[in-house]
This record gives C-alpha cells, structure tokens and sequence, in this order.
C-alpha cells in the first residue's frame, strides 16, 4: 500500500500563474537569466535564486533569503493557501505527448521502506545540502516524478474534473501547455486516496535526490510519522504516459589513439557498419550510433558481450561505458571527467554531428532509449543505472504548488 495524501497548497493565484511558473534556473544562461528577473517581477526565479545568479554559492545564507523571498511573495498576495487539503491534476501538452498526473504528498515512510523504487545512485553531499534547504526555507517546491501502474478509478476522477476549466491554463515560450484543477471535494479526495493504497509500489523516473534529501529532513526533525516534514510533494503519473529518451554521449579525447586504432580496438567487441548518411539513429536495442571525423558508423554488440539477463549489463548505456569509455578512453568516472560529456535525446543526432565538426569533442554516441521495463527491472532488482542514462519529461516546473513544510 502507497500513502499519498492531499494537502494545503501555496500556489500563484489565477491570474499570474503564467507569469510565476519556471524552469530551473540552471537551465538559463546568465544573460536570459538577468533579461527574465528584470522583466518579470512575479516570476518564481526571484525566489529559487534571490542572488540572479547562476554561480551563487549554496548555503545557510542564500537558503534564508530564499525563505524570506517566498514570504514576501505570500505577503504580496502573489501566492494564497488552498483553503481545503487538496490534490491537484496536472497536465502537459508538447507538440507530440500528452501528460496527465496527480500532485499530492507521498509518505517518507514508503520511500525508507522501499515502496519507492530508485535507480540511480544519489551523493551524500547533495542529499546534506538540500535537506539543509528544506529545513531552513520550510517550502517544498518542485515535486518528484514518480510513475505507477494505469489505476482506473484514478482515470475515472481525472476525466471528470478535465471536463471543466482549469484552475490554471497557460503556455509556456518552450511551447509546451499547462493545466492544472484543484480537487478538494471529500468524496473525489477519498477516491484518490484509496486509488493510490492499491499500489504496492511506485517508481523514481525523476528526482532521486529530492527523494533521498525529504527522508533526510525526517530524520532530523523527527516526529511521530504524521508531521508535514513526514511526506514530500510527487507528480504520479501513469507509466504508459512517461517518455523516456536517451541521454547520448561526447567525448573530447580518443586517448592517444587515431581514429583507425580506434575503430580497430571497438571492432574487438562489437561489428562495426558504416552509414552513408549525415544524421543516425539506432533503429533497436544493442544498436550503437558513433560519430567520429565526419563519419556515422552503427555498432552491433558481438555475442557474449554482455549477460542479456542482467538488468545492468545489458543496458546500451552500460555497454557503450564498460566496453568503450573505460577500458579504450580511459573514461572511469563519468560523473566527474571532464572528458566526457552528455546531451539529451531531444537535441537529435544532427547536434552530435555540429558538437564534433566544431572540434570541441572528438566522437559522439547515440544511444537507443531505455525501455520503461528495463527501468523497472534495475530498480526492482535495488541495482543502479550509470549517470545519465534516461532522460524523462515531462519536465516538471517550479512554482506552481508549493508544499508546506511546516505544521
């Protein structure tokens, strides 16, 4: 059983809800950051990043001003509090994908007990520093994206609310669409409520170290199991609804090797194609896409390379990082070596193709996307993906629920 509770929401009020929602601020550069704090004085950068900078150390100091940003903001009335304990549907529309989830908070409890399955490792320091910001701002900000099996009282309660305007209804200049309705009535709440007790488990697609950090606040406020630090805020969605993309890889060095040592070394492993093409994508699992000086070659794993049973080892990304970057580029850690780099699906291959012509990286590989069972396969095994194995939308934006952590 899932515990997914309905609470009091912060939120932007109707009227400026387009104007208070954001991306993450990592995601601008400097000068698209400053244009939009300059222009924008609702926008919830304001509060995320009180310094407007990108490079702004993290810290006791900045988590206080973030704290006392946010209470300006509700001082101002740009934020109100639900009046009822609520859960929200929150919807996405992208030029090709339609998502329909539910906001509501999500016991720790079920986190600690391993109901909520992850599949990537976390790091203790990130998980220290942004349990230090939880604790000190008080405010949760941006949900964790969790995926379950299709519920059909779930879809039923959705549909009915769709039907009516949304409570929220706006475009974003990234063209994606969003709609949010407020569920507050008893019987719909309960509705949900036991919708999400048939599960027995849901799983991390985004967000492991908000995850790990709430469990971490727990820990340290302490409590009776029922305090609003004993839950955290998660978008759940349904997984036949998630897009999973891959996250293709640049290197900038062959490792003292020419591009024919190279190629002759991979062919030690894998066949090797070349692609009379300008743009390649692998067309099914264990097919490699490599650019290199002009050159698309598709990579075909050789039999035994790798145990098809194990969840891990037979995964593309794994693949492509113990049979290639470590033991030829000599890439062994590729959450810190400068060597190596990584570049969402949704750039496509032509992006690979100008990321080399430009000299800045010597190869590029495009990957397959990782399938929603071997996702579930890792984490029900408690194994663990390489870095930036998958890349999932959707992506969700800040400021447009906030949970309350304080009773």
């Amino acid at each position: 059983m899932i515990t997914v509770k309905p609470f009091k929401a912060l939120r932007p009020t109707r009227d400026k809800a387009y104007l208070v929602a954001t991306r993450s601020y990592v995601g601008y550069s400097d000068q698209r950051l400053e244009h939009k704090l300059r222009n924008n004085p609702f926008t919830f950068l304001h509060v995320i990043n009180p310094d407007g900078k990108n490079d702004s150390a993290f810290g006791e100091e900045r988590f206080l001003k973030v704290k006392r940003k946010f209470e300006l903001f509700c001082k101002e009335r740009i934020f109100k509090e639900e009046d009822k304990p609520s859960y929200y549907i929150y919807q996405q529309r992208t030029p090709t994908h339609v998502f329909t989830g539910i906001i509501g908070a999500i016991s720790v409890d079920d986190y600690n007990k391993g109901k909520i399955k992850k599949h990537e490792h976390t790091i203790s320091a990130k998980e220290n520093l942004f349990a230090d910001y939880l604790n000190t701002t008080g405010i949760n900000t941006e949900p964790v994206l969790l995926i379950h099996r299709p519920l059909t009282t779930l879809s039923e309660v959705k549909k009915k609310y769709m039907d009516e305007r949304a409570e929220y209804e706006f475009t974003s200049t990234d063209r994606i669409s969003h709609y949010m309705w407020p569920v507050s009535d008893t019987k719909d709440v309960e509705e949900i409520e036991n919708s999400f007790k048939e599960l027995n488990e849901v799983y991390i697609a985004d967000g492991h170290h908000r995850s790990a950090s709430s469990s971490r606040l727990a820990e340290l406020r302490g409590g009776n199991g029922d305090n609003s630090h004993d839950y955290f805020m998660a978008y759940l969605l349904p997984e036949t609804t998630i897009k999973i993309q891959e996250f293709n890889r640049l290197v900038k060095t062959l490792n003292g090797n020419s591009k024919e040592e190279f190629l002759k070394k991979i062919e030690e492993k894998f066949f090797i194609r070349w692609i009379n093409a300008r743009e390649f994508k692998p067309n099914s699992l264990h097919e490699i896409g490599l650019y290199i000086d002009g050159d698309w070659y598709a990579l075909f794993t050789k039999p035994g390379l790798f145990d098809p049973e194990h969840p891990v080892e037979q995964l593309d990304c794994n693949i492509v990082s113990t049979k290639i970057l470590a033991p030829i580029l000599g890439i062994k850690d590729e959450r810190h070596d400068s060597n190596i780099d990584f570049l969402p699906g949704s750039y496509g291959p032509k992006a690979i193709v100008k990321k080399v012509d430009s000299g800045e990286f010597k190869a590029g590989f495009v990957l397959y996307p990782i399938s929603m069972d071997q996702l579930k396969n890792v984490a029900d095994a408690e194994m663990f993906m390489p870095p930036k194995s998958t890349y999932i939308e959707p992506k969700m934006r800040s400021g447009l629920t906030i949970y309350n952590l304080e009773d």
